[in-house]
């Protein structure tokens, strides 16, 4: 199973030149193995990017997810691996840029498949991820992000 995903959606970035609900694009990834009919194991791939004038603010997540099938077209997703999140503000006068380390992050999301053949399927769905981010670093710099997106994804079998 190989698959890739766009979308659109928002972040809730909280970061010293940031703390606010941004919308954001997105772009996911994912190769796995079909276990069974109904359930899948694979590793996915996530960012998600806000960008306006002088500020950028991102979220990464990657997992080793399952995908299981409810019904013929309809799947359940969650996954447990790493996220990092950071922005960069590129003023005039000022350049500031901070990144998280990385750190345990989840996911989880839904779709339904609309378009179906033997080997392609294309689906709409919808996902949301997060780390699990230190607020307790020793600098100025705290960086958190939780992601939202709704998406279509192109997946081959």
């Amino acid at each position: 199973m190989v698959g890739v995903g766009v979308g659109g959606g928002s972040m809730v970035a909280d970061c010293d030149a940031c703390d606010s609900t941004f919308e954001a694009g997105g772009l996911d990834a994912h190769i796995g193995y079909m276990i069974t009919p109904r359930l899948a194991i694979m590793l996915d791939v996530w960012g998600m990017v806000h960008h306006e004038s002088f500020l950028t603010v991102y979220q990464e997540i990657n997992t080793v997810a399952a995908r299981w099938w409810l019904m013929p077209n309809l799947w359940l997703q969650a996954g447990l691996g790493n996220a990092n999140a950071g922005y960069k503000w590129s003023g005039i006068f000022v350049n500031v840029e901070d990144r998280t380390e990385n750190t345990a992050g989840v996911m989880v999301g839904a779709g339904y498949e609309f378009y179906v053949k033997p080997q392609f399927a294309i689906d709409v769905y919808v996902r949301y991820g997060t780390g699990f981010y230190d607020t307790t670093v020793g600098n100025d710099y705290v960086v958190k992000a939780h992601s939202a997106q709704l998406g279509v994804g192109f997946n081959w079998f």
